[in-house]
């Protein structure tokens, strides 16, 4: 009698295939998976973490979507749902960063999306502090850094945010953020004659 495959063997082979650049053939194995292990809820997360790093947000729209559909309140999904609405300019965003944080208020990662999505709707100081909360937990994540420098200098404290902006872009920083962090770096840094604007 042939053994049932599992989750931690599939993985295992699709990260292999990841790894050997044969990303045809890890696709194929995940659909091939998940139409036959529809409710795998680790494979789907695997999957929709793997397509927002190489920015396929609409296939991990429809992955997180699918997965929120077989488990309501996974966190995973409710977070990264709510940064890719917040991307696709869709209302829902907010009210799925909500749900999350009522769900892992201790989360940094939590904290961040919510905190970012609210500073970007205008709720400048609530949104502050959670960044500066996520901030203090992972100090060295340059993302929240950008959003939290970016939320001060919405506040006015633009010293600040040229501080934590020039620590952040030191050296030669490559991230999601950063054209943007440095972008905002120049207009926090400008002299009032300058005519500089925080309009994005």
């Amino acid at each position: 009698m042939a053994r049932k495959p599992s989750t931690s063997l599939f993985l295992r082979y699709v990260h292999a295939l990841r790894r050997s650049g044969d990303t045809q053939a890890m696709h194929k194995a995940y659909t091939e998976w998940l139409s036959q292990h529809v409710d795998d809820i680790a494979v789907r997360q695997q999957l929709g973490s793997y397509q927002v790093e190489h920015h396929d947000y609409p296939a991990a729209l429809k992955t997180f979507e699918t997965l929120l559909g077989h488990a309501p309140d996974n966190l995973m999904a409710l977070n990264n749902l709510a940064w890719l609405y917040y991307e696709a300019a869709d209302e829902r965003a907010l009210e799925f960063a909500e749900k999350a944080y009522r769900l892992m208020p201790d989360s940094p990662e939590v904290m961040d999306t919510l905190g970012w999505i609210l500073v970007r709707n205008d709720e400048i100081h609530r949104g502050l502090k959670l960044i500066e909360q996520a901030r203090k937990a992972l100090p060295q994540e340059p993302n929240i850094g950008y959003h939290y420098a970016y939320a001060l200098a919405e506040t006015e404290a633009k010293s600040r945010a040229e501080a934590v902006l020039s620590e952040l872009l030191d050296g030669d920083a490559k991230f999601d953020g950063a054209n943007d962090a440095r972008a905002l770096l120049r207009r926090v840094s400008a002299k009032p004659s300058e005519g500089a604007t925080l309009d994005f």
